[in-house]
């Protein structure tokens, strides 16, 4: 699990406030800070959440535009993807 987020997208995108939410919600996984939307601009990021689900060969397989439905959903895209 990776995720990325867009600092400076809005006023409350700030390094401090993302650590803050990641303690706050005992998030474990790595964040990438996209300072200069180089990452949102190359994968055509329009709105977030975005989330993407790339196999091992990096290969994008996924692409969900909002948010996963359901914890149940993100679980059976990622067994989809696990078992390939």
């Amino acid at each position: 699990m990776l995720t990325i987020d867009i600092i400076g997208s809005r006023s409350t995108e700030t390094p401090d406030n993302l650590a803050d939410f990641m303690q706050k919600n005992t998030y474990t996984f790595p964040v990438l800070l996209d300072n200069g939307m180089a990452v949102t601009k190359s994968y055509g990021i329009k709105s977030t959440p975005t989330n993407f689900l790339i196999d091992k060969n990096g290969v994008i397989r996924e692409k969900i535009t909002g948010a996963f439905p359901s914890e149940q959903a993100f679980e059976d895209s990622l067994n989809r993807l696990s078992a390939e």
